[in-house]
């Protein structure tokens, strides 16, 4: 059944398109291979600071009462996450404390969406270029560097993956010439969508893409209402977890949100899919994103236009995604243009097929010439941004891990109830004294056991370096060049 998600024609003959499969196959694993060679590092990076609480929440809880507050969306970094929590809780009962089974999953589910990104844009196209951009675009994109070196980001990792198979089953669902295969495809989308929402609430505000994507293979007006009645169950679905967030006062958007620099942000994360070099605060927006949104809104308004359905669906995808983030007034995150940015590939995708069509009538420069000299400029820049902004983040996690691993050799183990106190060192934040000393502590020698980090010029500090070894302060430690040693009443 051709409909308007299936726009380019068909191959002239079974030869020819088996070379067009062929060819396709080809680019697909391309895309793959160059996104595993971009961001395999990530698989050497530790636990980043926010990574270790799901993990000390699971030894200090134990797991009954873990899964209870998880469900319940009672965590210490409250969002009703089910899926990511799961994994937490399966990689620590079977590796502990191994970053790597984690980060494993994440570039999975990476590598994954790159695929379903290449799937859904050669499905709708026939246009095996335009669906290697797609996936070449996301799975090499800047604008996200760091995500996939966090474990706790996987929310955002997990939830694209599912969201991106859900589209794909959209794609057949409406491409299917018999109701019964439709009816199994539906019910595979809405399935996939669910799994989409329990990894992150927050893709709650792109159910309106599956309603563009259903309105979109209408052929006849009679075709109208089966459009919108298959997109209302992703519709309730989408409403009830709006609702739900809003009324319920259980997760962290009822602490951060507000829509004091709403407008702002959303043009920082606008201007970065575009231009992903820097990432400003929410109180201010530097001219390169200011300018890069305009014209990603821009380019927007033509292909909403005069573009293919696939780069229409991207559009929006993109903006929808950008929304939730927009509210959170504290501060600013690549990984929250991660979801965002399966959208925007599918929107060069159909700038891909749009090109080709107004150069092919054109009679102009070859449109394969072209699409590669882009590539050969687009993606070495977009390879090496990557590797330049993951390496705060490797850097970081070493920094974790080598306070880890100083930890254990100062007190390779601790009675329960003992409070470890550290002076010095690469963490001594006050934020992380709430959560992620806890957890690092309770991860390292199990629950009971505190720990507390101390500046070096911290007035307390001068307290501690005179009780050490007293009854009040038995475990106290400083840094001394770059070991960690213990301090007694004598020294």
């Amino acid at each position: 059944m051709a409909t308007r998600l299936a726009e380019a024609p068909a191959a002239h003959g079974p030869q020819s398109r088996r070379r067009d499969v062929a060819v396709a196959r080809s680019l697909a694993v391309l895309a793959i291979v160059a996104t595993l060679a971009a961001q395999a590092r990530t698989l050497g990076f530790w636990f980043f600071q926010d990574d270790l609480v799901p993990y000390g929440e699971i030894v200090t809880n134990g797991v009954p009462e873990y899964l209870w507050r998880l469900v319940l969306a009672r965590d210490l970094t409250p969002n009703w996450r089910v899926i990511p929590g799961l994994l937490y809780l399966a990689t620590y009962e079977g590796f502990g404390m191994n970053p790597v089974p984690m980060h494993l999953i994440l570039l999975a589910f990476h590598l994954g969406s790159v695929g379903l990104l290449f799937r859904a844009a050669w499905r709708t196209t026939s246009h095996a270029a335009a669906a290697f951009v797609a996936g070449l675009v996301f799975g090499l994109h800047p604008t996200y560097a760091g995500a996939l070196g966090q474990v706790a980001v996987v929310p955002h990792v997990a939830a694209a993956f599912f969201l991106l198979a859900a589209l794909n089953a959209v794609i057949e669902c409406v491409r299917s010439e018999h109701p019964a295969a439709a009816s199994r495809w539906h019910l595979v989308a809405v399935g996939m969508y669910v799994l989409a929402l329990l990894s992150n609430e927050s893709v709650a505000a792109l159910f309106p893409a599956f309603g563009v994507a259903f309105l979109l293979a209408v052929r006849a007006e009679s075709g109208w209402g089966r459009a919108m009645l298959r997109t209302l169950p992703f519709a309730i679905l989408g409403g009830l977890v709006v609702f739900g967030v809003s009324q319920c006062d259980c997760t962290e958007a009822s602490d951060v949100y507000s829509r004091e620099h709403a407008l702002r942000t959303f043009f920082i994360y606008a201007g970065r899919l575009l231009w992903p070099v820097g990432l400003e605060p929410p109180t201010y927006i530097d001219p390169p994103h200011f300018y890069a949104a305009i014209v990603l809104l821009a380019l927007s308004g033509v292909m909403l236009g005069a573009g293919p359905a696939v780069g229409r669906i991207g559009v929006v995808w993109m903006l929808l995604a950008i929304v939730p983030h927009i509210f959170v007034k504290t501060h600013t995150a690549n990984r929250f243009t991660y979801l965002a940015a399966p959208g925007f590939a599918l929107m060069a995708a159909g700038y891909v097929v749009l090109a080709a069509r107004v150069l092919a009538r054109a009679r102009s420069a070859t449109p394969a010439a072209l699409l590669a000299a882009t590539l050969a400029v687009v993606v070495p820049w977009y390879a090496w941004q990557t590797h330049l902004q993951n390496e705060p983040w490797r850097a970081a996690t070493a920094n974790w891990q080598y306070l880890h691993e100083e930890l254990v050799r100062t007190y390779p183990s601790l009675p329960v109830g003992a409070h470890v106190e550290v002076i010095g060192g690469p963490f001594t934040h006050p934020l992380d004294q709430f959560f992620v000393m806890p957890a690092l502590a309770s991860t390292t020698w199990g629950a009971g056991r505190n720990l507390t980090t101390f500046a070096e010029d911290d007035p307390f500090a001068m307290t501690l370096r005179s009780s050490a070894g007293t009854p009040a302060h038995p475990y106290v430690a400083e840094f001394d060049g770059a070991r960690l040693r213990p301090l007694t009443a004598t020294r």
